[in-house]
């Protein structure tokens, strides 16, 4: 008898292989062949923890893996059957047997035959199509106990979303954030974030690669920053139809100058926004005129950060007077250990205050 959609049944590992649109997987790596996703398993998956448990343990039959019918769906292989849910699983069983990152000879020498037939076959849930499951999927990695990176939510997001759309949903954003376990403002904040990314990769190309990959969520947290928002010139986004509107309102460039705040110099200089609990003031930064400047003279947001206060000019130059009686104090503790770098800077600060003074004097730039 056929195996019916949801039918719970054993496959052997060898039947098995990796889903190539994978939420999970980097964008770059969507629609990869076998060896590609193993690879980007092998070096990111930490496989050897869950090859040790399933070789002392075995495989956990109650938490089956997920797979489409043989040679359905996209990637799919006559006689093979993807699997949807649990790749990082299916990666380890590979590696059990025989398979490593560059398709060759095994890389595990101390697992027996007889473990490797333990887990020759494991247990599996065959659904009909990707449809079957996108809902159980999506609530356990969005909103559940096992969530994927901030960008993989993203893009799975957007999918729903889209897909709803398509359908006909009166309010799309609403009908996935009650399908993955979150809320339409949620759904609507990953929505336009990824959304943004594109707008901006269209453009410039692989410019927005950084972000997307190891900075997402940050650039999701200044989704939420009304002045972050309003810099870019993001309209009121409240449904899913009012997306296309606000998003061409946006300044491209100024979108661009958010993006680039997160992403490293050229020179490997960490980002200028590099800490997502800097989010708030990094927006009341960029709606201050002078705050801004500083900023891009600078790179340096603590810096930009005290042209934000309200403390008068008399004030601020106590404040510096007491940073310079403090670094004198360590100077005269350190003795003969002061480096020239640190002699070179101080002779800088020496020769701004001078020419500072004679501003102040002469009302004029020297």
């Amino acid at each position: 008898m056929d195996p019916t959609p949801a039918e719970l049944t054993r496959i052997k590992v060898g039947d098995l292989i990796l889903d190539p649109y994978n939420p999970r997987l980097p964008e770059e790596l969507q629609g990869s062949d076998q060896a590609t996703l193993f690879d980007h398993l092998y070096r990111h998956g930490a496989l050897d923890e869950l090859v040790e448990s399933m070789v002392l343990n075995g495989f956990f039959h109650h938490e089956p893996l997920i797979v489409l019918p043989e040679g359905e769906g996209d990637g799919g292989e006559p006689g093979r059957h993807v699997v949807v849910e649990g790749n990082r699983r299916l990666a380890a069983l590979m590696l059990i047997h025989g398979h490593d990152a560059t398709g060759g000879a095994p890389t595990l020498t101390n697992i027996s035959e007889e473990d490797r037939a333990e887990l020759d076959e494991v247990a599996c849930y065959i659904v009909a199509d990707r449809e079957a499951v996108r809902r159980f999927v999506g609530y356990r990695h969005i909103g559940g106990l096992k969530p994927w990176p901030a960008e993989a939510k993203a893009r799975f997001i957007e999918t729903e979303v889209e897909t709803a759309a398509d359908r006909g949903a009166a309010r799309p954003f609403y009908q996935v954030g009650r399908e993955v376990g979150s809320n339409a403002q949620g759904v609507r904040n990953q929505f336009l974030a990824i959304k943004l990314l594109r707008l901006l990769q269209e453009e410039r190309g692989d410019y927005i690669s950084h972000v997307l990959r190891y900075r997402f969520g940050v650039w999701l947290r200044c989704m939420t920053s009304t002045d972050i928002r309003t810099f870019i010139n993001l309209g009121d986004v409240s449904e899913y139809y009012d997306v296309e509107q606000a998003v061409e309102s946006v300044s491209a460039e100024r979108l661009a100058e958010v993006i680039s705040d997160l992403s490293p110099g050229p020179d490997g200089k960490a980002p200028v926004l590099n800490d997502s609990r800097e989010v708030t003031v990094y927006g009341q930064v960029l709606r201050d005129d002078r705050a801004r400047e500083t900023l891009r003279r600078t790179d340096d947001l603590d810096l930009a950060r005290q042209v934000l206060r309200t403390d008068t000019l008399p004030k601020r130059a106590r404040g510096l007077l007491r940073q310079a009686e403090l670094i004198r104090d360590e100077v005269v503790e350190a003795e003969d250990e002061v480096s020239e770098e640190v002699i070179d800077v101080l002779r800088s600060v020496v020769r701004a205050v001078r020419r500072t003074i004679a501003v102040a004097e002469a009302g004029e730039d020297v």
